[in-house]
C-alpha cells in the first residue's frame, strides 16, 4: 500500500511479486528503496493499480483506485 496524502492504495502481488531471481533462491519485488535518497520512486508496479492524470500546467498528478 502506498499513501499519498490520507488516501491509501493498494498494490496487488501479481505486479509486485516478480518471483524468484534465477540466481539465488531470494524473490523479486518490484519495489526497491535506497536510504541514500531524499525521494521515493514509484513506477509501473505502482501505476499499474491506479488510475492516474498528469496535470502538466499545475504540475500535480492525480491517482484513482481502479474501478
Amino acid at each position: 500500500t502506498f499513501t499519498f496524502g490520507k488516501h491509501a492504495f493498494k498494490v496487488s502481488t501479481q505486479t509486485y511479486n516478480l518471483g524468484p531471481d534465477v540466481l539465488s533462491s531470494d524473490c523479486l519485488a518490484g519495489i526497491a528503496a535506497s536510504s541514500q535518497m531524499e525521494f521515493t520512486i514509484i513506477g509501473d508496479v505502482f501505476l499499474q493499480n491506479v488510475y492516474w492524470v498528469f496535470d502538466y500546467a499545475n504540475t500535480r498528478i492525480g491517482f484513482a483506485e481502479l474501478a
